[in-house]
């Protein structure tokens, strides 16, 4: 615990693994002045296995318990950080257990909403899964939405509605130059 008295638990988005959010990752612990722990997905950079929403989410379950129970941080230290698909295991966590703060970047509303947005007419095939739009009433701590109006992957729209079905304390930060991977 030294250095920081917060703790950041990252969960990345689909098109990276831990080594390309590296340089994000150090913004985040300079700006944020926090410690972090990424936590990487089964068949991502060397975590052997096949990813599925329901391993990746229990294994986020399992992160935020061994840093409250191992390493014993105060749930109301721990920042809870997702970026696009890992927005719908870090509103998982946020809604399973207590943590100080949940920050969602580029977030869905579920799996389905964005497979209708970009494939229309196949949405049917996809099954619901990772439901934001389902869990975030349940989130009590204090929340940001952070957005760009130029996401062409998940609309801006997303953060929007998410902010409105969410509890206060909450932030919605939409930024202009802002797309999916910036």
């Amino acid at each position: 615990k030294y250095g920081s008295s917060k703790i950041m638990l990252y969960f990345h988005g689909n098109a990276e693994d831990l080594g390309n959010a590296k340089c994000l990752l150090e913004v985040l612990k300079d700006e944020f002045q926090v410690h972090i722990i990424a936590m990487e997905y089964p068949g991502y950079g060397e975590y052997p296995g096949s990813p599925s929403a329901e391993r990746i989410s229990e294994d986020a379950l399992n992160v935020f318990d061994f840093v409250t129970m191992e390493m014993e941080w105060d749930p109301c230290n721990i920042i809870v950080f997702g970026r696009s698909i890992g927005s719908g295991f870090a509103v998982h966590v946020a809604s399973m257990r207590k943590p100080g703060m949940l920050i969602l970047m580029s977030p869905f509303l579920s799996i389905k909403a964005v497979a209708k947005h970009l494939a229309c007419a196949f949405a049917f095939l996809i099954a619901d899964r990772l439901k934001n739009l389902e869990l975030i009433p349940k989130v009590t701590c204090p929340k940001m939405f952070i957005h760009g109006l130029d996401d062409k992957l998940i609309p801006s729209e997303s953060s929007e509605v998410l902010y409105n079905e969410s509890s206060q304390p909450k932030k919605l930060a939409l930024r202009p130059i802002m797309d999916h991977n910036s």
